[in-house]
């Protein structure tokens, strides 16, 4: 039931605007889980900043879909890459899975930023709200000391 209404609310926005193109990409996990991010970003442009954006949902519902119109909406107004990240839920997975999982993908990005267009040198932001602004706040700190700093 959770996977068909978040597939409802993402067909109720349609396609993106002409100036912005989205894709698929998987993340391996630390455990061989294949996670998946949301990459929207403005058409035909490259080396802007890096945004990303972590979904709430009281750590239970939601996905990363769920931060679509404002991906659509920052990669068109800041000629930035928006990446949304998908973390595992509960109760069917337990903690620590869902900050693993928000850690190994801002991991991934810090190693991948300009293979999707961004360049971190020229801004990072990582934002979230409600359970998604809990990872962030666990999950930036470590980031940057370990590979950001390498990256800009």
């Amino acid at each position: 039931m959770r996977v068909e209404m978040e597939k409802e609310k993402l067909k109720a926005l349609g396609s993106p605007a002409p100036h912005v193109e989205e894709e698929f990409k998987n993340v391996s996990m630390r455990d061989g889980f294949e996670s998946q991010i949301k990459i929207h970003r403005p058409t035909g442009k490259s080396g802007g900043p890096l945004l990303v954006l972590i979904f709430g949902g009281g750590f239970v519902v939601g996905d990363n879909q769920q931060l679509t119109p404002y991906g659509r909406g920052f990669a068109r107004a800041f000629d930035a890459v928006v990446v949304t990240v998908a973390y595992r839920l509960a109760p069917e997975h337990k903690f620590p899975t869902a900050p693993n999982d928000v850690e190994d993908t801002l991991l991934w990005l810090a190693k991948n930023a300009e293979s999707l267009g961004a360049d971190p040198s020229k801004g990072f932001v990582l934002g979230g709200i409600s359970a998604g602004g809990s990872y962030r706040d666990d999950s930036l700190p470590w980031v940057l000391v370990s590979d950001m700093a390498q990256v800009t």
